[in-house]
């Protein structure tokens, strides 16, 4: 095999995805011009957590932009400078951890008041016990690679937990 086919294997593979999240980024930017358009008599709250979501996003995207830019174009023909983990991907990593919690916190929010009061806090502490461990499980994705620095190999605990089917 040539050394180009890893390459396009997997940053080919990357830099597709950064145009998916690109377009979707945009239809982002629709939804949210158009919740504001139309949703005016909303609480505060909800208003200012589309607002922090949208800026989150609007974060995610430049700084995945960034990752990919510095893969591509900065190391173009320097193959083992695709090795490292650059900062801005390792970051757009956490942003999308936040945003995550907070949508699902949102709905969880939102199922809280349309349970049943007898199943009401059963099904809101499931549900955030499950949100707590997703998020915990990223949080410690996440400290491994920036110990690791290293986008070839993961670390040793890491791989036990890829095995065991967690990430």
């Amino acid at each position: 095999m040539t050394r180009a086919g890893p390459i396009d294997n997997t940053f080919g593979a990357i830099l597709i995805g950064v145009v998916v999240a690109a377009i979707l980024y945009g239809i982002t930017n629709l939804q949210t011009y158009w919740y504001y358009s139309q949703f005016p008599e909303d609480s505060q709250g909800t208003r200012t957590l589309v607002f922090v979501i949208w800026l989150l996003d609007t974060l995610h995207i430049g700084l995945v932009l960034k990752a990919i830019y510095y893969y591509v174009i900065t190391n173009y023909a320097n193959p083992s400078g695709l090795e490292d983990g650059h900062w801005s991907l390792f970051t757009s990593v956490a942003v999308n951890f936040v945003i995550s919690l907070l949508v699902q916190s949102f709905f969880t929010y939102q199922i809280f008041h349309l349970c049943d009061p007898r199943s009401r806090w059963p099904v809101t502490i499931s549900i955030a016990f499950l949100i707590i461990v997703h998020f915990g499980l990223g949080v410690g994705t996440l400290s491994l690679n920036l110990l690791c620095q290293t986008m070839t190999r993961a670390p040793p605990c890491q791989r036990s937990l890829l095995y065991c089917g967690f990430f």
